[in-house]
């Protein structure tokens, strides 16, 4: 499930750049049944979402992470 929301706190890192998301701002945030939950600054999570769209229209299976997310939006 993907979620969008004002950061509650200034603690999380953001999962793309490693920087801290600051309070207030908008986040993206990815929690999974089961595991980890995955944040992003809003610019952040765009580009994740960028890269996993051009995944998902060559048919591309299994994790998608950072690296081969930006690889993709770089390679088009």
């Amino acid at each position: 499930m993907f979620q969008i929301e004002e950061a509650p706190t200034g603690t999380t890192k953001c999962d793309w750049c490693r920087e801290l998301i600051k309070k207030g701002t908008l986040r993206l945030r990815f929690a999974p049944p089961k595991g980890y939950n995955y944040y992003w600054h809003q610019e952040c999570g765009i580009k994740y979402l960028e890269g996993l769209t051009i995944l998902l229209q060559k048919g591309e299976k299994g994790r998608i992470d950072r690296k081969k997310a930006d690889k993709a939006r770089k390679d088009t």
